[in-house]
């Protein structure tokens, strides 16, 4: 149940309950009133309903006809109930020489009615008489319980019923309120430990609370909080060691090429290099290097622009099938010299995708890249396809070099990764990473997988096609 519907709920019964139980205690007091409760049977009655009863026996006798017999045959039943309250009746005939005996008949009657349910000791007695057709009716009622005026009878039930009121409604807020602070705070101390526990740094604890209120989704965005946090960590954790590694891993491929550079522009200058074409082979060298230096800048420059997702886009439909067939033309000569053969198996259909021309091309030849520096062979093999799947267009390329372990194949995205745990590789360590990025930020997909049972790694490259 929601805490709006127990609040609706609470205000309601905190209504019902108090007139239900007010209810009952009127009607409790009603019984008291009318002496079917109380002590001394009915001791406690009005005066005023003693004298509606008085009133009531002057009217039924007012207008009698019958004979004498009769009338104290009624007289002698009536009696029976009106000594429940405490009054008795007795009739004397006209032409009675004196009244004494019928009053003292009716005293005597009400006081051993009293003495039957243990009234007081002394009791105050009303006698009042009243001529009727053929008899006088004599009428004695106990007035032992307020006389005339009842202004203690009145009050006293006044205040019992305003601290009953008090009592109730203080009562049936106070259950009411223990119950739904019950339902509020125990949620709230649920949040409260979560909050902790994540200040703790406890990044795994996630809440448990399956009552639906408005806690529920409380509880739950809390959970999304604690697992992205936990993402968050994790993934500047990884960023962290990713930046580590980019710092040894350039300080090493800058080592590398400076250490050899250094080395030939010594022996240039003692005089190593004593010949024309001894000469001419260390300018060589050391220009390759430097290209090698250079490569490596551009591709770790290329690396923080798009980590820091500052280099533009330039969306746009792309013809794949042509543009992979004029690329793989134009760099074909020069990795074939590098000692890695591209073949390229096309497709008959046109595929179209949407993709930025100049950052794609850049994928291709990073992949390509690492093909050639990670042949274990003199001359490599390549092979280029393309294949549109309803609305995925998948470009594979699969060479014939060493592969990779499968527990590895994840890994080769990441800054610097290498299987070469020595890093005797060339290459700068980075092509395969700047590929990952890109194809994520062109809303494509790049993943590895070993070629089959002859060897090799294939890279494959998928793009939602148009």
């Amino acid at each position: 149940m929601t805490i709006k519907r127990r609040i609706f709920v609470s205000n309601i019964l905190m209504i019902v309950v108090p007139v239900l139980l007010l209810a009952l205690f009127a009607f409790l007091m009603w019984l008291i009133s009318i002496g079917r409760i109380g002590l001394y049977g009915g001791r406690d009655l009005s005066h005023r309903q003693i004298l509606s009863a008085v009133k009531g026996i002057e009217r039924k006798f007012s207008q009698w006809d019958g004979d004498a017999a009769s009338l104290q045959s009624e007289i002698d039943v009536l009696n029976a109930e009106l000594n429940k309250i405490h009054v008795a009746v007795s009739i004397i005939p006209n032409g009675a020489a004196s009244h004494s005996e019928a009053i003292d008949n009716a005293v005597a009657q009400l006081i051993g009615a009293a003495d039957e349910e243990g009234a007081p000791e002394s009791v105050q007695i009303s006698i009042s008489m009243h001529d009727m057709n053929g008899f006088t009716l004599v009428i004695a009622s106990d007035e032992s319980d307020g006389g005339d005026e009842e202004p203690d009878g009145l009050f006293k039930p006044g205040i019992t019923l305003l601290v009953a009121v008090i009592a109730i409604i203080m009562v049936t807020n106070a259950v009411l309120t223990g119950i739904m602070y019950r339902h509020i705070i125990e949620p709230l101390n649920t949040l409260v430990d979560g909050v902790h526990q994540i200040r703790d740094g406890n990044l795994l604890f996630r809440i448990a609370y399956t009552t639906q209120d408005e806690f529920a989704p409380i509880c739950n965005d809390f959970n999304v909080m604690a697992e992205r946090l936990y993402e968050m960590v994790r993934t500047r954790q990884k960023d962290e060691e990713s930046r580590k590694e980019l710092i040894a891993g350039i300080s090493h491929d800058l080592r590398t090429p400076l250490t050899a550079i250094k080395a030939y522009v010594e022996g240039i200058e003692k005089g190593v290099a004593s010949t024309p074409a001894l000469k001419k082979k260390y300018i060589d060298t050391i220009k390759g290097k430097t290209e090698d230096l250079a490569h490596i800048i551009d591709q770790l420059f290329l690396f923080s622009k798009l980590d820091l997702e500052e280099f533009p886009l330039l969306i746009e439909p792309i013809r794949l099938d042509e543009m992979i067939g004029n690329l793989l033309d134009e760099i074909g000569e020069e990795y074939a010299k590098k000692g890695l053969v591209i073949a390229w198996s096309g497709t008959s259909e046109a595929v179209t995708i949407r993709a930025d021309r100049q950052w794609l091309r850049n994928v291709v030849v990073n992949v390509a890249e690492n093909s050639v520096q990670y042949k274990n062979k003199a001359m490599g093999h390549m092979r280029v396809s393309l294949r549109a799947d309803d609305d995925v267009a998948v470009l594979r390329m699969e060479d014939d070099g060493p592969g990779v372990p499968p527990q590895t194949l994840r890994s080769l995205f990441d800054v610097f990764y290498r299987s070469d745990p020595a890093r005797n590789a060339k290459g700068s360590g980075l092509g395969l990473a700047i590929a990952a990025k890109v194809m994520r930020k062109m809303g494509g997909r790049i993943w590895a997988e070993n070629a089959g049972a002859a060897g090799g790694l294939a890279v494959v490259l998928s793009f939602p096609a148009v």
